[in-house]
């Protein structure tokens, strides 16, 4: 990336792409099997009790450059109006990584670098939004005595009301990057011999008190984000089959953070999404959320998985 990428800010266009709200497959390399994406978000307890929106969002795409990307936002429950900074994250983040990726490998500077200037722009975005001003539901407009549509369309606010995490994995051909920033875990399914492993890319980041992370809209978060970037061939007789990426709500069921592994179930989950049709995976997601995960937790639960 280095001083040749500078995220220049396009017109706003529909991108070249195919997007899908859960999996699809596409072939990257005729001998390899295709690469298969699926995600779910599903709204916590806690937030239907109090009739509050889901925080998360959770996006997977396949762009016409070959790069498929999945990525996913938690937003802060402290600010009010996280769950569109999630959303603009997510956004940015599929973009970005596409029309960027092959400047996320070099030396571990060049690595920080290009990831540090991903999160400026999402920073950058985000205080626009802040200051252009968010087109509120009426529910919201309600709960927050903000004045109807028709007095104030657009409600500004302070882009801290705008926090959230970002995680986001892209892979093409032979290589894949990983972006990190906040709570919520990455991980990976590789073979090594013939046998599927499990690993952990990047673990939950708290700020300086356990219930506390980054957040994209901290200006310390261009140097705290994680990025890890390389081949997908490990060695001989060793390459990784997925990656999953998931929010904070779904670590208690998925995530070990004691030992930093990921659960057995993650397993079932990659090869569900290399062998289930599309709508078949997208319902098997969410019902694991209901029926596994959110017996353990109140919070919103996302899930995105790439796997091949």
């Amino acid at each position: 990336m280095g001083g040749a990428l500078k995220f220049r800010r396009l017109k706003r266009r529909r991108p070249a792409s195919v997007r899908s709200q859960c999996g699809f497959a596409a072939r990257t390399r005729s001998h390899m099997r295709p690469w298969r994406m699926a995600c779910a978000c599903n709204v916590g307890s806690s937030h239907l009790g109090s009739g509050a929106p889901c925080q998360d969002q959770v996006r997977m795409e396949r762009f016409q450059n070959g790069v498929h990307v999945i990525a996913l936002a938690d937003g802060a429950g402290s600010a009010r109006y996280s769950h569109y900074g999630a959303f603009v994250a997510v956004k940015d983040a599929l973009r970005l990584l596409s029309e960027h990726f092959g400047e996320a490998f070099g030396s571990q500077e060049q690595k920080e670098s290009f990831a540090g200037k991903l999160i400026r722009y999402i920073q950058k975005d985000l205080i626009e939004l802040s200051r252009i001003g968010i087109n509120l539901t009426e529910k919201e407009r309600e709960a927050g005595g903000v004045p109807c549509r028709q007095q104030l369309p657009l409600v500004p606010c302070a882009a801290r009301d705008l926090a959230c995490t970002i995680l986001a994995v892209a892979v093409k051909e032979d290589r894949f990057v990983s972006i990190h920033l906040g709570d919520g875990v990455v991980g990976m399914e590789y073979t090594l011999m013939g046998r599927k492993r499990l690993s952990v890319i990047s673990g939950p980041e708290n700020g300086e008190f356990a219930n506390e992370t980054h957040f994209v809209t901290s200006g310390e978060a261009p140097n705290k984000v994680r990025i890890r970037s390389g081949k997908l061939e490990m060695g001989k007789n060793s390459h990784v089959t997925g990656f999953i990426a998931m929010s904070d709500g779904p670590e208690v069921a998925l995530y070990d953070k004691k030992d930093n592994s990921l659960a057995v179930a993650c397993g079932k989950l990659f090869g569900a999404c290399r062998e289930l049709d599309a709508e078949i995976m997208e319902a098997k997601l969410h019902h694991t959320i209901e029926s596994v995960i959110q017996r353990k937790t109140n919070d919103d639960c996302s899930i995105a998985i790439l796997a091949r």
